[in-house]
């Protein structure tokens, strides 16, 4: 909008200024919307290609020699793959409503600790499940609750090196506790990184609570829904 005359020139000089700052806080934040698009359009190609190839491989056959060497290709080009999509979700300047769909969290929340539980290969850590209520179908966004839940239980699996993760669900939320008794427990500090980043900043837009807590052997993260 037009900046109006306030009569005093005092305020017209502060107006301007302040005009200005707003003027090149909005560029900032476009210029960086236009990076995290182009960016994660950019890394779909080569994430495809990969994926492609691997399917290809899949196909015509590999000795047992590489085998591992090509599953953790293979999983590292699907966290490439759900960070792009994040950040696309995130960087989207229009503000259309997710989509709402029924859906249960135990079974959801069950499905991506599978999906990641290759995190935890090898490791002497304990799985603790505490579901305590037969849970019932409700309506959610599952798109940006998925985003946030396989970041959590990213983070939370990639972390503990040695000793437990205990998942505790309610019908309006989910704390998810690691305790981290190996060498790597110090580093709790910086354990989610990127990913509580973007988690915080889908929370903020779905207007969803979380609340993190650092201990010295690990994090405790509680993800409500209201």
């Amino acid at each position: 909008q037009d900046i109006p005359d306030f009569r005093y020139q005092e305020l017209n000089r502060i107006s301007d200024q302040l005009y200005a700052a707003f003027d090149r806080i909005s560029g900032l934040l476009a210029r960086e919307h236009r990076f995290l698009r182009n960016a994660s359009h950019e890394l779909r190609t080569p994430i495809a290609v990969i994926r492609a190839n691997m399917e290809l491989l899949e196909k015509i056959g590999y000795s047992g020699m590489i085998e591992r060497p090509l599953e953790r290709i293979q999983r590292a080009n699907k966290g490439m793959q759900q960070l792009t999509e994040t950040l696309l979700w995130i960087s989207r300047e229009n503000e259309v409503v997710p989509k709402v769909e029924a859906v249960n969290p135990e079974p959801l929340v069950q499905e991506i600790i599978e999906d990641l539980s290759y995190l935890l290969s090898d490791k002497p850590v304990e799985l603790q499940l505490n579901f305590t209520e037969a849970l019932q179908e409700v309506e959610l966004p599952v798109t940006p609750l998925r985003i946030v839940l396989n970041n959590l239980i990213r983070n939370a699996f990639q972390h503990t090196q040695e000793g437990l993760v205990r998942f505790t669900l309610t019908p309006d939320s989910l704390e998810i506790e690691n305790q981290d008794n190996g060498l790597s427990h110090g580093d709790s500090e910086d354990s989610f990184g990127l990913g509580l980043m973007l988690v915080e900043q889908i929370c903020e837009r779905m207007d969803w609570v979380l609340e993190i807590k650092r201990r010295a052997d690990g994090v405790t993260a509680k993800l409500t829904i209201p």
